[in-house]
């Protein structure tokens, strides 16, 4: 974690997933009201920790190309980068809400598919985008409260 008016680094967490080719991260937010940041790694693992205690609070063995938290900061939305799934998630609590179909293609095995995810300003509704290398995507599903 960096100070940014400062520009030096404050704290370094620990406990990222580690792979015979290294770990990548592979997107890194903070929840709105600051009190979470999630953490994508290695596409095999996601992490929420409070940055004030440097506590993680939970850890799922899912990939994820993309993170974005609700407005209301109490939603994680990921996007899985190798069967572009899109999970919702409790953020504070790590319980898998549901799981939706990112695609309507098949994501062929070994290929690097991307995704992205994004919350609109209303908290209910999300956009993603997902696809492969040959096939693309989209849909825009609306969490229903």
């Amino acid at each position: 974690l960096w100070d940014g008016k400062l520009r030096r680094v404050v704290a370094t967490l620990e406990g990222f997933p580690q792979s015979q080719e290294g770990t990548w991260d592979r997107d890194a937010t903070f929840s709105p009201d600051g009190r979470l940041l999630a953490v994508a790694a290695t596409g095999k693992s996601i992490q929420v920790w409070q940055p004030e205690t440097k506590r993680e609070l939970w850890r799922a063995d899912s990939g994820a190309r993309s993170l974005a938290f609700a407005p209301d900061s109490k939603t994680l939305v990921t996007a899985d980068w190798e069967d572009a799934s899109i999970k919702v998630w409790n953020a504070s609590s790590g319980e898998l809400l549901k799981t939706l179909k990112g695609a309507t293609v098949a994501i062929p095995p070994g290929c690097w598919s991307q995704g992205s995810v994004a919350y609109a300003p209303d908290g209910r509704t999300f956009a993603t985008a997902v696809g492969g290398a040959e096939k693309k995507g989209v849909r825009v599903p609306t969490l229903l409260t």
